[in-house]
């Protein structure tokens, strides 16, 4: 603006001072035509009188005209016959714009080189010195949605876990906004916005997606026929600017962006000024004055963002959504977007993109997405990072895995361990007194089946939504009677669990806790058992160690609550599959081999019939009977396992007295294994073993028990060299008085098949056999061929010809009666 004006100055001083009245008098009649703010005529004339008339008029129209000045000036020489001046003046202008032209893409080049220097290698918060990694390549797409949720929508994703949370955080894709199109013209929006705030709670990815939008501005895949210049101010470190500039705030991105100024005001509709991180100003919304006393109210942040100055460029704003209330008295939101951060897709990217070894990453993720509740939480990119960390340590193989991600309780801390130290800007006494204050808050929330709170019952707890404390909160607007409402909700209903537990660990007294066990026994109070579960992980050593924030456990008093209330937990649970499952995972956080090993006397009988397990539960299930010599029985009937659950279950459900078993879609392999399990084991007096085959996997049933029923064997569909196979392993020790076997069998299948059975020297009582043949001669060897080597009580061939004819031959005392069926 400093060169436009004193090109303007020596313009108008070659008029002369009637010529130079002329001038000014013709300005208001162009203002309008370019749509300019008016200059009073009193402030002319008093510009024509003064010592330098030239002069302050050139300030005059600079200031009020702003760029538009120039085509002002030409218009209004023209106008009054100084065609000369005016072709004289424009080839000034034009040399100037291609001078102008020439250093914009120099500095603008030169900036863009920085930042790419700057931004294209990132540093993780666990990096050891001097180590990164690349940006780009561990990035991954964050969901921002252009909308705002109802309460009750809202409500059912914080109480959702695993799959149905990610379900539920699907439908946040139909209404997701792409970063290349912040400011465009959307769809129910035509108008280009210029003023846009990016809102979502701490951890959930805003600042790494300003980190992506300057990148990808800087290598020209983002903005780059929009904006010039991009310009990232990050607020936590514009709090210790009192009195910032404009040159000052542009200095903080560049130091080299000095001679650049002039053409960066001069054209500002090509700039864009990025605010990280407003909440960090703590501002008060009336005014902009900072609540700490350093006085920005006045400052270029506030001109700018109240577009006092550079009206025509363009805010990108992140902020908390708990200081939109603040933002929106100081700032014209244009477009208000949020970001929920990842779903199920980008969850499973992020682990490829973390592990860099995709058989490693996808091993790591399907343990994940059986967890519900590290996969309700890993929509969190933060936590999604901590996650893959742990889980990085355990190499490729999945057991070591898990051992490395120990319990919920463990990775849940370590979570907010990490938003405490690099989200939370409070000294040590501050945190302390932060996290009593919010689980005091969670505990208060569970009890009252509360997921949504007020402002109200927010200060009943003295927390002030205007600073850090809201770190672990969100913020969620609605409408409702012509008025706009806020409520704040936790990141998670899991957090909330988490820090009502470490509340009643950490303060409440022994009748609180006895009063909250006891409540846990009524099974409509279903986030109870939850908070009892953390409850027992917290009084682990390991979980003990991580609190931060001053929390003291009476791990004594503790213990004994828990040992008390565990038998009559047993009572109320045993024969509710959901909540004895619960019992198990409470045990499995605590960690502790002899609290285990005692409460496991009283809970000698585990039945999930027909209640589906994963890989996670039937971990936790191992771990259980591990340390137990007293289970009488264990039911696992139609529970969905598959091969992944039966490898972690195998060598454990034998330590039962009484068994039921049943996987689908396994291999044979699998069924082979399991059936040596079976052979190497104690001896049962009932043994039952059920093999089918599918198209291609095999599903499995298993029962046995000590009871005085007699074993049978039923193999279906599998081929006669896998028979042999498992009869090798199972007939020696239990010699099944029933057999059934069907498939394609040949004479010589079948020849190997009695051998076998002769060699054993035993007969079963009963034997059902059920091939496929093409002729009746075939059918009447098999029959031959049994007949001569044993002398059944009962015994039954089917024969099929072409799948189509039956025929079933029965053989009874010698004479086999064929009877055909169609």
């Amino acid at each position: 603006m400093d060169f436009l004006k004193k090109r303007l100055e020596k313009i108008l001083k070659k008029l002369g001072n009637y010529p130079l009245k002329q001038f000014w008098n013709k300005l208001g009649s162009f203002e309008r035509k370019h749509k300019c703010k008016h200059i009073p005529s009193s402030e002319l004339e008093r510009a024509e009188k003064s010592a330098r008339p030239a002069v302050e008029i050139a300030q005059l129209m600079v200031g009020h005209y702003g760029v538009k000045a120039e085509d002002i000036a030409l218009d209004v020489l023209n106008e009054i016959g100084r065609k000369d001046l005016a072709v004289k003046f424009k080839d000034n202008k034009e040399e100037s714009s291609v001078y102008s032209k020439r250093k914009k893409t120099d500095y603008s080049k030169h900036y863009k080189e920085e930042i790419k220097d700057n931004l294209a290698k990132i540093r993780e918060y666990n990096s050891l010195p001097g180590e990164t990694v690349d940006f780009n390549a561990q990035y991954t797409k964050l969901i921002l949605v252009n909308k705002h949720q109802q309460v009750e929508e809202k409500k059912m994703e914080l109480e959702a876990k695993g799959k149905t949370h990610t379900h539920l955080m699907e439908k946040h894709r139909d209404s997701s906004i792409n970063i290349e199109h912040l400011f465009s013209a959307i769809e129910n929006e035509p108008k280009e916005p210029k003023t846009v705030v990016i809102q979502g709670p701490s951890g959930i990815g805003k600042s790494f997606t300003v980190h992506k939008i300057m990148l990808d501005w800087a290598l020209g895949k983002l903005f780059h026929d929009r904006f010039s210049y991009v310009f990232h101010l990050c607020c936590r470190e514009l709090r210790i600017w009192e009195n910032n500039s404009l040159e000052d705030l542009i200095m903080q991105c560049s130091d080299t962006l000095k001679p650049a100024m002039q053409e960066i005001q001069s054209d500002p509709k090509s700039v864009l000024f990025i605010f990280d991180g407003f909440d960090e100003l703590k501002l008060f919304p009336e005014d902009g004055e900072s609540k700490d006393g350093i006085n920005v109210a006045t400052s270029e942040v506030i001109k700018l963002l109240k577009k006092n100055i550079l009206r025509e460029a363009s805010l990108l704003i992140t902020t908390r959504p708990t200081a939109l209330h603040v933002l929106e008295k100081i700032v014209k939101i244009e477009r208000c977007v949020e970001v929920v951060g990842f779903l199920e897709e980008e969850i499973k990217d992020y682990f490829i993109k973390s592990f860099q070894n995709e058989k490693e990453a996808i091993s790591a993720f399907n343990i994940i997405e059986e967890n519900k509740v590290v996969l309700s939480m890993c929509f969190v990119p933060i936590f999604c990072w901590i996650v893959c960390s742990i889980m990085k340590t355990g190499g490729q193989n999945s057991e070591q895995i898990m051992k490395n991600m120990k319990t919920d309780s463990q990775v849940m801390l370590h979570f907010i361990n990490h938003l405490l130290k690099h989200h939370c800007m409070s000294s040590p006494s501050e945190k302390t007194e932060f996290l009593l204050k919010v689980n005091k808050l969670a505990f208060f929330g569970i009890r009252e089946e509360k997921r949504v709170f007020t402002e109200k019952d927010l200060s009943m707890f003295s927390i002030n939504t205007d600073n850090n404390e809201t770190t672990f909160f969100s913020k969620l607007f609605f409408k409702a009677d012509a008025r706009r409402h806020v409520l704040y909700h936790f990141l998670h209903l899991t957090v909330q669990e988490l820090f009502a537990a470490i509340y009643c660990v950490s303060h409440s007294s022994s009748e609180e806790i006895e009063q909250l066990l006891n409540d846990s026994l009524d099974t409509q109070n279903q986030s109870l058992i939850h908070v009892v579960r953390f409850i027992f992980g917290l009084s682990s050593v390991k979980s003990q160690e991580m609190i931060e924030g001053g929390c003291q456990i009476t791990s004594n008093n503790l213990r004994i609550h828990l040992h008390n209330w565990f038998p009559k937990a047993v009572m109320s649970f045993r024969d509710n599959p959901p909540f004895l499952l619960q019992l198990l995972y409470c045990l499995y956080e605590i960690q502790d081999t002899q609290f285990t090993a005692y409460a496991m006397t009283v809970l000698s009988r585990l039945n999930f019939g027909r209640y589906t397990l994963n890989k996670i539960d039937c971990t936790v299930i191992k771990y259980c009977i591990e340390h137990t010599d007293s289970l009488e029985q264990l039911d696992l009937c139609s529970c969905n396992l598959g091969e992944k659950e039966i490898k972690i279950l195998r060598k454990v459900i034998f330590k039962s007295q009484d068994i039921r078993i049943s996987a689908t879609n396994i291999t044979i392999d699998a069924v082979e294994d399991f059936c040596r399990i079976i052979s190497a084991q104690k001896m049962y007096n009932y043994l039952q073993v059920y093999v089918q085959k599918t198209e291609r996997m095999y599903n499995f049933l298993l029962q046995a028990n000590k009871s005085d029923a007699e074993t049978s064997i039923s193999v279906c569909d599998v081929s006669a060299s896998c028979l042999i196979h498992l009869f090798k392993k199972i007939i020696p020790k239990y010699k099944p008085a029933y057999i059934q076997v069907s498939g394609e069998f040949d004479r010589e299948a079948v020849d190997t098949f009695t051998t076998f059975l002769k060699c054993e020297d035993y007969t079963p009582k009963h034997l059902s056999i059920k091939t496929k043949h093409s002729n009746e001669d075939s059918a009447e060897w098999i029959c031959n061929h049994l007949s001569s080597h044993y002398k059944f009580k009962c015994a039954k061939w089917e024969l099929s010809r072409n799948h189509e004819n039956w025929i079933i031959l029965k053989y009874e005392t010698g004479i086999y009666k064929p009877r055909y069926c169609m």
